[in-house]
């Protein structure tokens, strides 16, 4: 059975789908379910939208004649994953070099900027389990948009070498993309929860997906430069920070303070002082106590509320970790 469509969106193209199969498509809390006829199989397509940018699909069916999907998406999301747990997908691309397959225990990843034009076909007599990520690029609510924007010029400039204009690259699904794979697929919430819990998952995948996207002898992409006003913001958060060992600022606090967010703060500080924050407070915390145990007559009580320690003991093995003694020895 062939299909043909031009939509924008999943639920467009599940209302094509239930137009030309002559089938019900259903609305369950937000999740849009298109159950097959039985002139075509038994099983069903399920389509959610978790936010904006981000569309999880579920095909789970055993077909009883072939199914071919072609047409035009005119939609935005050029970066895909999609996870083949059982059954045989077939997907073509207009400009790619043959055909992107995906048999069982295989998943994929792919970056098609200009993607206007493809087909899938889904094989018959097998029980297919195919879930799908469309993500569109500007969505910063995923990941920092530096980091977003990284991988894919990184992705963009692999498919160039490859005298491609999209990246392609299939391989296993790993032991921790199927348990993650399976929890999303045997979802036990509905409503509300159902969708956060789907969220929650669908990131996860897109973690493991792209930290598997690049070749082992791709190099990491250059970290951006901090602008100098940002460093001169960073070094400002730093004295912010010697001013109030014994009680810090939350990081939200400490951005605003100095003007810059949470994010470029965080990235700024360990490119600047080669740390954390909360390692740079933490290692802070432990020379002011060496120096008022060697140099003042304090007990080792007094040393820890003095720099921020409400419990001594805490104090004394965060010291030991940090010197490789214990604190009554530097005081003696």
């Amino acid at each position: 059975m062939k299909i043909r469509f031009a939509v924008t969106n999943m639920s467009e193209f599940l209302d094509t789908m239930a137009q030309q199969l002559g089938a019900i498509k259903r609305v369950d809390s937000g999740e849009e379910i298109l159950e097959f006829p039985a002139p075509l199989g038994v099983g069903a397509m399920r389509g959610v939208r978790l936010r904006d940018g981000c569309e999880l699909m579920i095909f789970d069916s055993m077909l009883a004649v072939p199914l071919h999907l072609e047409g035009e998406y005119a939609g935005h999301q050029p970066l895909g994953l999609s996870f083949c747990l059982s059954g045989l997908v077939g997907h073509t691309a207009r400009g790619a070099l043959g055909e992107l397959g995906l048999g069982p225990n295989q998943r994929s990843l792919f970056f098609m900027p200009d993607f206007r034009e493809g087909a899938s076909v889904y094989a018959a007599h097998q029980h297919t389990v195919l879930v799908g990520l469309g993500i569109e690029p500007s969505l910063s609510q995923l990941f920092s948009e530096d980091q977003l924007a990284q991988t894919l010029s990184t992705l963009r400039h692999v498919g160039a070498q490859a005298h491609q204009q999209f990246f392609f690259q299939a391989g296993s699904i790993s032991s921790s993309m199927r348990t993650v794979l399976t929890q999303v697929l045997q979802c036990p919430y509905q409503g509300g929860t159902r969708r956060l819990y789907l969220e929650s998952k669908a990131l996860e995948l897109i973690a493991l997906s792209l930290a598997q996207a690049l070749p082992d002898k791709e190099p990491s992409p250059t970290r951006p430069s901090l602008r100098p006003d940002d460093i001169e913001r960073v070094h400002a958060a730093r004295d912010v920070l010697l001013r109030t060992l014994e009680e810090p600022p939350s990081l939200l606090a400490l951005a605003r303070q100095v003007g810059l967010n949470d994010f470029k703060l965080k990235r700024g500080f360990r490119q600047v002082f080669g740390t954390t924050v909360f390692g740079y407070v933490r290692d802070q915390r432990m020379a002011r106590a060496r120096q008022l145990l060697e140099k003042q007559r304090l007990n080792v009580t007094e040393v820890a509320c003095a720099v921020g320690y409400a419990n001594p003991s805490q104090f004394a093995a965060a010291f030991k970790r940090k010197f490789g003694v214990n604190p009554g020895s530097c005081r003696r």
